[in-house]
């Protein structure tokens, strides 16, 4: 059942800032990854893990630790997104990058996008220099994310659900 907006009920799950991540949908790549009216996919995001450790950023900009991800660029496709924006932000190459799903944002500003989510075992990883965007790199257990401060809650929501799933 949809609300007067269009949506699929409550979200599942609201950050600080007042991003609000609306629907996750798991299944197969070729199915979630075509354009949806009003949807655009714009947005990857990296699960990098190294054994039971998941690599989060310190986000300046939004001051909370979040999943690595960005912008597609153009002629990008969303999983070279998440393995670019993986080495960009945190400093680390991956192997056997896949697709596990895609959520649907509504960002503060009214704006909805779409987001690819991937998972993939690190091959490597370098110190990162913090920069403009990313004060610092954590490579840390679900459960004690907390103790880092600031967590994303709807990375949080998205890491339990795709963590149950494996």
């Amino acid at each position: 059942m949809n609300d007067e907006a269009g949506w699929p009920g409550p979200p599942i799950a609201t950050d600080h800032i007042g991003t609000q991540m609306v629907s996750w949908d798991s299944g197969h790549e070729r199915e979630l990854l075509v354009d949806v009216e009003g949807w655009p996919l714009a947005v990857a995001v990296m699960i990098a893990t190294d054994g039971e450790r998941i690599c989060l950023v310190h986000n300046k900009n939004r001051d909370q630790w979040e999943l690595p991800g960005g912008e597609i660029e153009p002629g990008e496709s969303p999983k070279e997104a998440a393995v670019r924006e993986f080495a960009e932000e945190a400093g680390g190459s991956m192997r056997d990058a896949r697709f596990v799903g895609v959520r649907r944002l509504r960002l503060a500003s009214g704006l909805e996008v779409r987001c690819a989510l991937f998972t993939g075992a690190v091959v490597a990883t370098r110190e990162l220099v913090p920069n403009a965007e990313i004060a610092g790199v954590a490579w840390i257990s679900i459960d004690d994310a907390s103790a880092l401060g600031r967590v994303s809650d709807l990375d949080l929501t998205l890491l339990r659900r795709v963590l149950r799933l494996r």
